[in-house]
């Protein structure tokens, strides 16, 4: 059984996972509404800063375990919304797994859940009034890790 504390972060995942694994240039496309100048179809407008290569966020948390051999491939911050790390390494899925789960709470974060299941590893961990989720897995000669943090609401 998921928890509500995963449920509730889980809306992490899915957006910046589409936002990162669809970078690939800034020009929107011809049924873009931004591309017009138009407003999302929602009304809602928000303020994300991107960084590509090994760039991170400026307003990256001292306080997020950073894996040190992996190379940031993609990143997203949005102030309301969170911030997202698309990081790639050569080492195997179970030492970054490893890694991850003394150095949150070297950081001072309590890990409430991980979860093991087909090839993916998840560690949810919270520092007050902030969540933080990695996915770890193996992809074609590499692990990639996606790494969050936000508010949790």
């Amino acid at each position: 059984m998921v928890s509500g504390l995963f449920r509730r972060a889980g809306w992490l995942c899915v957006p910046v996972l589409l936002a990162c694994l669809a970078c690939g240039g800034d020009d929107a496309g011809p049924d873009d509404p931004a591309a017009a100048g138009e407003p999302p179809a929602d009304g809602e407008v928000y303020e994300a800063e991107y960084g590509r290569g090994n760039q991170l966020p400026s307003s990256f948390p001292e306080d997020v375990p950073l894996y040190a051999d992996a190379e940031p491939v993609s990143s997203m911050s949005a102030p309301a919304h969170g911030t997202v790390v698309n990081l790639r390494t050569g080492d195997a899925p179970e030492k970054v797994f490893a890694w991850y789960q003394t150095h949150y709470a070297d950081k001072g974060w309590e890990i409430e859940q991980q979860i093991e299941e087909r090839g993916r590893s998840t560690i949810l961990a919270r520092k007050g009034s902030r969540v933080s989720s990695v996915v770890i897995m193996g992809v074609p000669g590499a692990t990639q890790a996606l790494l969050t943090v936000a508010e949790d609401r």
